[in-house]
């Protein structure tokens, strides 16, 4: 078992017994305040619930005990357990005191299951910023590519939850395609992206993501993965009332490009021109229209600009091809496009 795999098993133990801890302590709140109403004591189910005159007080003491009974009964799980801190991620070569480890145990999973999930995904994040950057230093031979012209229409049927989406149709069809970064290592799969945003919505006072972030995600071999409702919203902008919205925009992320790099994989250049310009074409979308997410940040964002060129060649080839022009027509017919 390698390093990361170590800590991965220990930290899962230690979640187990956090979840199974802070249900316990859901009953016990529950119960001290049922047996308040039993017992017709209405300044106990006060002070429990801190609305006593001296409200604060009142919330501080139930904080308090509900903190010093999560302590108690966390060293308790973690004692009948045998889960030892110290012991379990080998902090000391030598003998631990039992007690000892078994109090910082308790303390540990008291904090609340949230933190050892922070910890969990970023192991992971760490992980595979590792593998990718082993992967970048290997040597690689040079893809063989077709034209960047020629068309390469990618499957569409909705994205990964087509049904889900019917809950934020637009009002139109949209009017701008908005260009974006994941600002996630290459390494990161694209079922890792969609579970890091499901986390950020998840996460006490993260922005809520009730509907896919990106329309569409190319990552840096070219591969197109289909995130979102071509006719619906797609959470990738700040909700504020303004000229370009979630409303009427679409949103290609690409996937392991950063705002410093000077150049883009020649295969991600290809799979994104084209999605471009295919929306392009459905939509009626002009090139001026296609914008990075944020003009001001991104202004470094050197290959927007080699995006934006190969795009206007490809539309330039397209818009002269009959052929293409009756597979896009034919494309146009498929469900989840227009509104």
């Amino acid at each position: 078992m390698g390093l990361f795999e170590f800590y991965l098993a220990v930290l899962l133990k230690f979640l187990t017994a956090s979840l199974l801890l802070e249900r316990m302590l859901e009953y016990l709140d529950s119960l001290l305040q049922f047996f308040g109403i039993i017992g017709g004591n209405k300044a106990i189910l006060l002070r429990l619930n801190g609305g006593t005159s001296d409200s604060v007080r009142g919330k501080q003491k139930k904080a308090l005990i509900m903190q010093l009974a999560g302590l108690i009964i966390g060293s308790a799980v973690c004692f009948y357990g045998e889960l030892g801190l110290l012991a379990s991620f080998h902090f000391f070569g030598g003998e631990v005191v039992r007690w000892w480890d078994t109090l910082l145990a308790g303390l540990f999973i008291s904090g609340g299951s949230e933190p050892i999930h922070r910890l969990i995904n970023q192991l992971k994040l760490i992980k595979v910023e590792a593998e990718a950057e082993r992967r970048q230093l290997a040597p690689q031979p040079e893809p063989v590519l077709e034209q960047t012209s020629q068309l390469r229409l990618p499957e569409y049927k909705g994205g990964i939850e087509p049904e889900r989406g019917s809950n934020y149709l637009r009002r139109k069809n949209p009017r701008y395609i908005i260009v974006h970064q994941t600002g996630l290592p290459a390494g990161y799969s694209f079922p890792d992206l969609v579970e890091r945003h499901k986390d950020l919505g998840a996460e006490p006072g993260g922005k809520s993501r009730p509907h896919p972030a990106y329309h569409a995600v190319v990552d840096i071999k070219g591969k197109i993965y289909m995130y979102g409702r071509w006719d619906c919203l797609a959470n990738h902008l700040p909700r504020v009332k303004r000229a370009i919205s979630n409303g009427n925009t679409l949103a290609l992320a690409l996937h392991g490009v950063t705002e410093k790099d000077t150049e883009i994989a020649a295969a991600q250049l290809q799979s994104a021109t084209q999605i471009l310009a295919l929306w392009h074409f459905l939509y009626k979308i002009p090139v001026k229209d296609i914008l990075p997410a944020n003009p001001a940040k991104d202004s470094g964002f050197a290959v927007f600009t080699t995006l934006l060129e190969a795009t206007g060649k490809v539309v330039k080839d397209w818009q002269e091809n009959s052929p293409v022009q009756k597979q896009i027509a034919d494309y146009g017919k498929k469900e989840y496009i227009y509104v």
